[in-house]
């Protein structure tokens, strides 16, 4: 029964690909958000050198959020990146690779800490 339904499930998203268009965010591949003091906050692939989060106080008003840019990096492009709040301090964690470089095996972890409270940053490149 459950791979009936599953089979079902992809054939319909299948069906309908063209007609689904993202409720959040428009041009925003691998999302990541979190929820904090009344805001959603929002980080997503930009494959350039910059980390933006949109911030809004409801799920639909991130469609509409402006990127504000928190941290830039020297020369690598960024992949995937999280936001994670621990022991109270915000952190971007996130994959890099050299600008021109896109295979899979360039691909590294970094770390990114927030200079003041919030999630909104600025970050500066921690390293460890």
């Amino acid at each position: 029964m459950f791979r009936l339904l599953t089979c079902f499930l992809l054939f319909w998203l299948g069906s309908n690909a063209d007609k689904y268009t993202n409720p959040i965010a428009l041009r925003a591949p691998d999302p990541w958000m979190v929820y904090y003091d009344g805001y959603y906050y929002l980080v997503a692939t930009t494959f350039t050198n910059e980390l933006g989060l949109r911030t809004a106080s409801t799920l639909s008003g991130l469609k509409d959020a402006t990127n504000t840019t928190v941290f830039t990096t020297d020369g690598t492009v960024i992949t995937a990146p999280e936001i994670h709040l621990v022991d109270g301090i915000w952190y971007l964690l996130y994959g890099a690779c050299a600008v021109g470089m896109n295979d899979r095996h360039c691909h590294r972890i970094h770390v990114a800490q927030s200079t003041s409270d919030g999630p909104m940053g600025p970050y500066t490149f921690l390293s460890i």
